[in-house]
């Protein structure tokens, strides 16, 4: 994602004179903010409803990100790669796809620096002449596919979770002032 972004400004083919302006829209001190917790009544929020509810703020922070890389660099985002300690909850990944409505790549190695040092390692001694060729013999990956019922949900939860994105900066500006 961002190797391609960098060959594009590297080439001079980005306009990313926008960039400025995306980075205003972001409040200087943000807060994190749990909306609508219930914790008495016939349906109170559990400890789960709040993990799930971090996990797929997390998501859509992702996807918000996404779009403004693709909108700076004009750049398609068409897939994603998820490595590291989250992307070894099966949940998490499909949560992402679901709510980027995109394939998402995730490794069977999911310790991606480790894998990293170990094939520019093996790069370094000879075993491979060079990274990608390192990548293509070692690296394998599991490719998750959105589930369209679930994008659906997410797409109205994301333009709601925008709102309350951009009436909590209020919030975060009220806090610093």
């Amino acid at each position: 994602l961002f190797s391609i972004a960098a060959v594009e400004y590297r080439t001079g083919t980005t306009n990313l004179n926008k960039l400025g302006g995306l980075i205003k829209k972001q409040p200087v001190a943000f807060v994190g903010l749990l909306v609508g917790i219930n914790t008495w009544g016939a349906n109170p929020v559990s400890r789960k409803d709040i993990v799930r509810a971090i996990m797929e703020n997390t998501c859509y922070a992702v996807r918000a990100n996404c779009e403004q890389i693709e909108e700076i660099t004009g750049i398609h985002i068409k897939e994603l790669g998820f490595c590291g300690g989250s992307s070894k909850s099966k949940i998490w990944c499909q949560m992402l796809s679901d709510i980027m409505n995109k394939p998402l790549l995730v490794p069977k190695v999911s310790d991606a620096t480790a894998l990293g040092v170990a094939l520019c390692a093996g790069v370094g001694v000879g075993i491979y002449k060079n990274i990608p060729e390192a990548v293509k013999t070692c690296v394998r990956v599991d490719r998750i596919e959105p589930v369209i019922e679930n994008n659906k949900i997410y797409e109205k939860l994301y333009l709601k979770w925008l709102k309350i994105y951009e009436k909590s900066a209020e919030i975060a500006k009220l806090l610093t002032e």
